[in-house]
């Protein structure tokens, strides 16, 4: 005979097996129902709340549906500190993009914003841009360079005529002020018209030497308070390279289409000048803000030797010369038409396609 309470025992475990199959069926069919109402509902039909609203709800349902099931079934419930918990960890790309967005900003140094100068007793302004540091090759070697701040554009006539002409000596400086004390040497007449006649307001200014150049930089300085000055040649090239960005202005030998587009859009050069200076930033700016980095006038640099150089290209280059490597030494041919005895210190006379730009290293 069988034990009635071993058959009662058994029918008591049919009964609770058959509760644990109803409860994971009436999840899953909840789960199931409530995706078709979301899923099957026409495009445009639901707005994004009413679709967030849905989905919350069938995850609601589902949780609980699951947690009744786990109560039935004598499981421990499924809470958000568990599902937490034992949710896979986040890949590591993500973890460390995360890592560096958010440590970006105190890893990248304050820089100085660009600034308008003035010089006193004048109605003339110029522009200085901020130049980040960083490292560039110069003659196989690799140079540090410190952020310093660029002329906008190349210094113009406007400019340069305060200094060649002594126009700020027709103000009364302040007594005791650095105005006051002009000790600098000013530039002699040039021999011709050192602008060609091309034009001289808002135009580069051309046909001076490097010692007038560094004697304008230092002047300036006197006027300002600020360290101004030619740039070296591996901060020219430094800022050339980040001026000319991706553009492929960067390189040498032959040209694509795009890299063509890039130039012309940037510089004047003997495709598109006319054989003439034209006046600063009607060409496009370059990647740091700059105005004729490349073509238009070259521009005198610092060398470690003692050389002269004016780099970038000017508007009698062809456009494939054009770029941070164009490069030229000053020769007997930019002042031959002088017929003083010595040359002039201050002007070229047949060098109308070399300039100026000035950067400051005292950041204000």
């Amino acid at each position: 005979m069988h034990d009635p309470r071993e058959h009662a025992g058994r029918q008591d475990a049919r009964r609770r097996d058959g509760r644990r199959h109803d409860g994971r069926n009436r999840a899953a069919e909840d789960s199931i129902s409530l995706s078709h109402v979301v899923l099957s509902t026409p495009p445009g039909s639901l707005r994004s709340g009413q679709v967030v609203r849905a989905v919350v709800a069938a995850c609601l349902t589902v949780a609980g549906a699951a947690l009744g099931a786990a109560q039935i079934m004598g499981l421990p419930a499924l809470t958000a500190q568990t599902a937490l918990a034992a949710a896979p960890p986040a890949p590591a790309q993500a973890q460390t993009q995360a890592q560096e967005q958010t440590q970006a900003p105190a890893q990248m140094p304050a820089q100085a914003p660009a600034y308008r100068e003035s010089i006193a007793g004048t109605t003339v302004t110029f522009e200085m841009v901020p130049v980040p540091g960083g490292t560039v090759t110069i003659e196989g070697a690799r140079v540090t360079i410190a952020p310093f701040h660029a002329g906008r554009t190349e210094v113009t006539w406007d400019l340069y005529d305060v200094f060649a002409l002594s126009l700020d000596q027709a103000a009364t400086p302040p007594a005791g002020s650095a105005a006051g004390a002009d000790a600098i040497a000013r530039p002699s007449s040039p021999y011709g018209a050192p602008d060609y006649g091309w034009g001289h307001a808002g135009f580069p200014v051309i046909s001076v030497t490097r010692t007038a150049a560094e004697a304008f930089a230092k002047w300036l300085s006197q006027k300002t308070g600020r360290a101004y000055r030619l740039p070296s040649e591996a901060e020219w090239v430094h800022m050339a390279t980040l001026a000319a960005g991706a553009g492929g202005l960067t390189a040498g030998g032959p040209r694509t289409e795009a890299v063509q587009r890039e130039v012309d859009a940037l510089a004047w050069h003997r495709d598109n000048a006319s054989a003439r200076t034209h006046p600063v930033a009607t060409k496009r700016a370059d990647q740091l803000g700059l105005f004729d980095v490349f073509g238009n006038a070259s521009e005198w640099v610092m060398t470690s030797n003692g050389s002269l150089v004016a780099r970038g290209g000017s508007f009698r280059d062809a456009p494939a010369a054009i770029g941070v490597l164009s490069r030229s030494v000053q020769d007997d041919t930019w002042n031959e038409r002088d017929p003083q005895l010595p040359k002039s210190r201050w002007w070229l006379s047949d060098a109308p396609f070399v300039g100026i730009r000035l950067i400051a290293t005292r950041i204000p």
